[in-house]
């Protein structure tokens, strides 16, 4: 019976562990003297929707161990830079909101979504970082998707004229392209 049970307890025990490993700890644990190849990341980038960009973001980890590459490695550069350019971008929708001059009130609510929306953005990728640091690529990838979402709801609070300020549009892209490679690195198996 004791037996039973200690054979039982290890069953869950693996059960329970393997589960909550992401698919892929390693990308290549069977290659262990490889390194990471710009072939390597332009597999990853080529699925992106801003290749350029995620070279540019991905590029430092070319020469690093592959079997030493988790999933963590990889996001945390997109991650880093997705959070800077969120924050920057609210930082710019609150001094465009500020500098409004006599606008109307459809103007004024636009920015106030959006500010709104890039509040929501900022608490998405810290949930984001912190299942990041878990490993857990599903949580990660519904966080930054959802990131992504809520900038693109900015974009569409445009859709009529007035339109959307310039610098606006291309602070909301390149937030998205960032957080399209994350999303691309957490369905890489």
């Amino acid at each position: 019976m004791r037996s039973i049970r200690f054979i039982t307890s290890i069953f869950f025990i693996a059960i329970t562990f393997s589960n909550n490993l992401t698919p892929f700890i390693t990308y290549a644990a069977s290659e262990p003297n490889k390194n990471v190849t710009k072939e390597f990341i332009t597999g990853i980038c080529t699925k992106t929707s801003n290749p350029s960009l995620c070279l540019d973001v991905l590029k430092d980890l070319i020469g690093h161990p592959l079997a030493s590459t988790t999933f963590s490695t990889l996001v945390v550069r997109p991650m880093t830079a997705a959070e800077s350019r969120a924050r920057r971008t609210h930082k710019m929708l609150q001094d465009m909101y500020r500098g409004l001059i006599d606008p109307s009130s459809e103007v004024r609510d636009r920015y106030q979504r959006c500010l709104l929306g890039y509040d929501d953005v900022i608490k998405f990728l810290a949930n984001a970082k912190r299942y990041m640091r878990k490993n857990n690529d599903k949580q990660v990838k519904t966080y930054a998707s959802s990131a992504m979402k809520r900038a693109d709801s900015c974009d569409k609070s445009f859709a009529r004229p007035p339109q959307e300020p310039l610098p606006l549009r291309n602070a909301n892209q390149k937030f998205k392209d960032l957080c399209n490679i994350i999303v691309v690195i957490c369905n890489k198996k």
